[in-house]
């Protein structure tokens, strides 16, 4: 830690370690291995904010089309719980900038920017491909990864099927009862002249 002396650390055989860190500190740090009573030289140093150098994975993306639009629900990973970081969007106050284009023309058509954890991009072509990214913008921690491009159909507009049928019935019974009653007419008139 940076103005405080040097602590090393616990002896471990594992690759990684996990160490509680002070989210606003800076720290240097260094490996060293020990090998059949030699020890190694310390490795280069490395200067570590947690708050400025974290990684932060990337959003996960959900598309729904609907219609002429694309429904986006995007959240981001969950903070580690000893981190004591309930959100980390809220933490690093995030914004979720949304990039997209129609299939086959693979042109990034426009983005949009919001704190929303969900967004609707309307005004889109019906029954279409579109692909969405989104990247996390966070002003003081540039390490974030945007997501994996993902892809989705605008729905198209589907026409009211139940009035269709509706109707349909509607004709089949007036058919129906008309020719019933032609039907009887004829028989009552057959009879008459009988």
């Amino acid at each position: 830690m940076e103005g405080k002396k040097r602590k090393t650390m616990n002896t471990t055989t594992t690759t990684s370690l996990k160490l509680k860190l002070q989210t606003y500190s800076k720290y240097r740090l260094t490996v060293q291995a020990f090998y059949n009573q030699t020890l190694s030289p310390e490795s280069h140093k490395v200067i570590f904010t947690p708050y400025e150098d974290t990684k932060i994975g990337p959003p996960i993306v959900s598309l729904a089309g609907c219609g002429n639009c694309i429904h986006i629900n995007m959240s981001l990973p969950e903070a580690d719980r000893s981190s004591g970081v309930s959100s980390i969007q809220e933490f690093f106050a995030a914004t979720f900038r949304i990039h997209f284009f129609l299939r086959g023309e693979n042109k990034v058509v426009d983005y949009y920017e919001t704190r929303n954890k969900s967004y609707t991009i309307n005004y889109l072509n019906s029954g279409m491909e579109y692909c969405v990214q989104v990247h996390t913008k966070i002003s003081l921690n540039k390490n974030t990864e945007p997501s994996s491009w993902k892809c989705i159909f605008t729905s198209t507009v589907e026409s009211r099927r139940d009035s269709v049928v509706l109707g349909a019935v509607a004709a089949l019974v007036i058919l129906v009862a008309g020719g019933l009653m032609t039907f009887h007419v004829l028989s009552l008139l057959h009879w008459i002249h009988l």
